[in-house]
């Protein structure tokens, strides 16, 4: 990489904060309503000593890094965000990786790949998803979807152990990195019994990176039993009360006619996905499918969209990991336009749903925009099964 190019790097790095500062000073509900509120009260029990008391259902890493701002004499709003734009820029590196691992069986001169380096990193760092959750929302999706990209990196360098800290890492600051699960699992029983096999014990990495990034927290206060309560009670309680939470996908529907018996419908989608889920790795092991690099990603891709279309209660951000993939699978191999725009401008719509607390208003939109997406959804689901499944691709 010359230069040149790094210079660039440097630029569109500083020219995309830059960008996303202008709307730093925007507050969304969410911030109004519970952040702002949570770093308020640890404030007010002592920082890093509050955290015994936080009554949120967000992880402890996040919430220590909360109670970390509130010793700072800066607006919280201003360090929430500054903290998410800044993990778009690590996430935008980590695309750039992949990018490197996915050209390297194609013929390109170092010019040619520089090309593509700067420009995933721009389409990265510029995606409007990143804009409005981070710079807009002030969420931290970012910081989970940075350690997730570097996990599938190193997926595809078939160093499995960092690829399960790093996911470790991700579970850390948010429930939706077990998202990632199904490849991992798709990888393990495709490969247990080839020279690319690893040990089942590394899955529980990511329990014990887990815990190893939650244990400051814990040192100053936070109860031991939250560290499982606050992701499988706390988060899928609040969550199980809901049918959709604005990502657009069947549930729309049902929220739209005021479906009563919310648990049983929950009940029926998770076996559902899981059912989906199970049938996918089957195929990949019966069919004997080689896990190429791009296979990987397709399979990533895959899963992705089948969890947050199938399952309930998903929220438009939870996506988030899958766009950034849609755009360096595009970026790479020019394939799935169609999806490329889907992902990069939906959200305009389903972010401002919840930014600006507008779901009532704007319900039969949502069921329109859950009717054009379930139609590209299903399409492009049906075409990566087709590559991913093709003959060519099987032993």
């Amino acid at each position: 990489m010359n230069k040149r190019i790094k210079i660039g790097f440097l630029v569109i790095g500083i020219v995309s904060v830059v960008a996303k500062m202008l709307a730093i000073s925007f507050q969304s509900g969410d911030y109004v309503n519970f952040l702002l509120p949570w770093v308020n009260q640890l404030k007010a029990d002592g920082g890093v000593f509050g955290l015994a008391n936080y009554t949120g259902n967000y992880n402890a890493v996040y919430v220590f890094i909360l109670a970390l701002f509130s010793y700072i004499p800066i607006e919280p709003l201003y360090l929430i965000k500054g903290l998410s734009i800044i993990f778009d820029i690590v996430l935008a590196v980590g695309g750039v990786l992949i990018v490197r691992e996915l050209i390297k069986e194609k013929n390109f001169d170092e010019a040619t790949r520089d090309r593509y380096y700067l420009f995933t990193f721009t389409f990265l760092v510029f995606m409007l998803p990143a804009l409005l959750n981070s710079a807009f929302w002030g969420q931290c999706d970012s910081i989970y979807s940075a350690f997730a990209i570097f996990s599938i990196l190193y997926l595809l360098r078939k160093d499995y152990k960092k690829a399960f800290i790093f996911l470790g890492v991700s579970f850390s600051f948010k429930l939706q990195a077990v998202f990632l699960l199904p490849l991992f699992g798709i990888v393990y029983f495709r490969n247990r019994k080839t020279k690319e096999r690893f040990s089942f014990y590394y899955f529980f990495i990511i329990p014990a990176v887990d815990f190893a990034m939650c244990l400051p927290a814990v040192i100053f206060g936070w109860p031991l039993e939250k560290l499982i309560t606050i992701y499988f009670v706390e988060q899928v309680g609040y969550y199980g009360a809901w049918m959709s939470m604005y990502f657009p996908n069947i549930y729309n529907y049902l929220e739209f006619l005021r479906i009563e018996n919310i648990k049983l419908v929950y009940v029926i989608g998770v076996l559902v996905t899981l059912g989906i889920l199970v049938w996918i790795l089957w195929l990949v092991v019966k069919k004997k499918v080689r896990l190429n690099k791009k296979r990987l990603i397709e399979l990533e891709i895959l899963t992705l969209m089948i969890v947050t279309y199938f399952l309930p209660a998903m929220h438009e951000r939870y996506f988030y990991i899958g766009e950034a993939l849609v755009l360096i699978y595009y970026m790479v191999y020019r394939e799935n336009r169609v999806m490329l725009i889907t992902t990069m401008v939906g959200p305009l719509f389903t972010y401002c749903w919840s930014i600006y607390d507008s779901l009532g208003i704007l319900m039969l939109a949502e069921v329109v925009l859950s009717t054009i997406y379930s139609f590209i959804f299903i399409y492009t689901i049906r075409r990566l099964y087709l590559n991913i499944f093709s003959k060519e691709i099987t032993n």
